[in-house]
């Protein structure tokens, strides 16, 4: 063959391997260190808030007149919406997805309820007499947190609020923590600077304006964060960004709020973000957290050794690596529940075409993921997890389209251990049940609950939300 014809294909091929590389390396996830032009973190990244708007530039009350009224950090990452065949490339073989069955299935108990008449994220936990709910409430030039009990009767009183100076310039996307011990909760928010504040209040008492305490600084407001108590101890965990990197800390707290002692627990050359405390039928709580990275993350577990720190020798042991996790999404995110004594972890993931999903790992094996949410959208997705029965439920955002700016719904998805002689145990999921809000809208999960009845906190374009949910969720069923 003529070598000029020769080089001529060998050059189209190069230009469009080039073509390929450059369209994959588009749909990579941002990396999770942080811009050092941003010491505090509360902004992160401007790629990965890009759509947002300080309040001098777009009232935040404006949000509420479109289907977009709650923006999304990952819509500047938008990507051509995938063929018909990648969508279905994402869905494994009938063979391989969990068996879906009407046993377990999840309905609504009641209408849901008004919790707090602004949206934003927030966060539930079940109280002495009701629910708690926690989030962030935006003003044209101000910011508050609030505390809501609700009682079961659907009776709504405001046990606290607290004024955020300085406000965040940036929306929100992740909601305030909140634990309850009797009759006090806790409430660990961020503020304006990346400082993480923290206060507990009476739940006897309504209409509190309490005092804050300052924890820490250049916290990276894409992550909550966490708490549980240990003995007399008030365990307070958050991600830190100050360094570049992401990094995880854990402080121990008097009642007072006062530092009794702090732990940097990010192990050399990892990183350290997304903390959730966990207690599974053991004395103390565990504390997992993610080392998240562009394609492979590792989730890490921290075992703690007794009720006080308060000597050396009662710090947290070295964080132990459960599992690597593939394609998780940036910020990443964790949710956890126990089924039949096995730890199962949902997060939000990337697929194929960059599209958003959530996935459901077992954290003691390498088996490939469950898909919870398909990938059949795109723009970042919240999950919500809780034990329940003889299984867990789980909460998750879906798409309502492709694009970033979709519609959001929740489905509601009980899930139980299934096993078959001679085969690996598998993750039954019953049929969802959708949740949507006004205009049809819901995002931003958090559920609470006891044996008999869930709560479903999440927040439309118009307020924060409570809906009630029963899940018959039966033991695993041999085949």
């Amino acid at each position: 063959m003529n070598p000029a014809i020769v080089f001529l294909l060998f050059l189209m091929l190069s230009c469009s391997e080039c073509s390929f590389c450059a369209q994959s390396a588009d749909t990579e996830t941002i990396p999770t260190e942080l811009s050092k032009e941003h010491p505090t973190n509360e902004r992160g990244p401007d790629k990965q808030l890009p759509d947002e708007h300080g309040p001098d530039k777009q009232d935040p009350d404006e949000h509420r007149e479109t289907p977009q009224a709650i923006p999304d950090p990952a819509s500047a990452n938008s990507k051509p919406a995938p063929t018909d065949r990648a969508i279905a490339a994402e869905t494994k073989p009938a063979s391989d997805q969990p068996e879906t069955s009407t046993r377990g299935a999840c309905t609504l108990h009641g209408e849901s309820l008004v919790a707090w008449p602004h949206p934003g994220p927030a966060a539930i936990a079940l109280g002495p007499r009701g629910w708690l709910v926690t989030g962030y409430e935006r003003g044209r030039k101000s910011e508050r947190a609030f505390l809501v009990s609700i009682a079961n009767s659907g009776g709504v009183r405001t046990i606290a609020t607290f004024d955020i100076r300085p406000a965040s310039s940036r929306p929100r996307f992740v909601p305030p923590s909140v634990f309850v011990h009797r009759k006090r909760a806790s409430i660990a928010f961020v503020d304006g600077r990346g400082v993480l504040r923290w206060s507990e209040v009476s739940l006897k008492k309504t209409e509190q304006r309490p005092r804050t305490t300052a924890i820490a600084q250049g916290i990276d407001a894409r992550y909550a964060p966490a708490q549980y108590r240990i003995g007399d101890d008030r365990a307070l965990a958050w991600t830190d960004g100050s360094r570049g990197s992401l990094g995880l800390r854990v402080a121990l707290l008097s009642r007072e709020g006062k530092v009794t002692k702090a732990f940097n627990v990010t192990t050399s050359k990892m990183s350290g973000a997304a903390p959730v405390f966990l207690r599974r039928g053991k004395k103390y709580p565990e504390l997992y957290f993610l080392d998240a990275r562009v394609g492979i993350s590792a989730l890490l577990r921290l075992s703690f050794t007794g009720p006080s720190f308060s000597e050396p020798s009662r710090a947290p042991r070295t964080p132990q690596v459960m599992r690597p996790i593939s394609n998780v999404a940036d910020p990443a995110q964790i949710a956890l529940a126990p089924i039949a004594g096995r730890l199962v972890v949902a997060y939000p993931g990337i697929g194929h075409a960059a599209s958003s999903t959530v996935g459901l790992v077992f954290a003691d094996t390498m088996d490939a993921p469950t898909l919870l949410v398909p990938g059949v959208g795109y723009g970042l997705l919240r999950v919500a997890a809780i034990p329940h029965g003889a299984g867990a439920v789980f909460a998750a955002e879906v798409p309502q389209g492709r694009p970033p700016s979709a519609p959001r719904e929740i489905h509601i998805i009980a899930a139980t251990q299934q096993s078959s002689p001679g085969e690996p145990e598998t993750v039954r999921l019953s049929p969802s049940l959708s949740i949507r809000g006004t205009r049809g809208i819901a995002r931003f999960p958090s559920l609470a609950g006891n044996h008999q009845t869930l709560a479903l906190a999440f927040t439309d374009p118009e307020s924060v939300r409570l809906q009630r949910i029963r899940c018959d969720v039966h033991a695993r069923v041999s085949r």
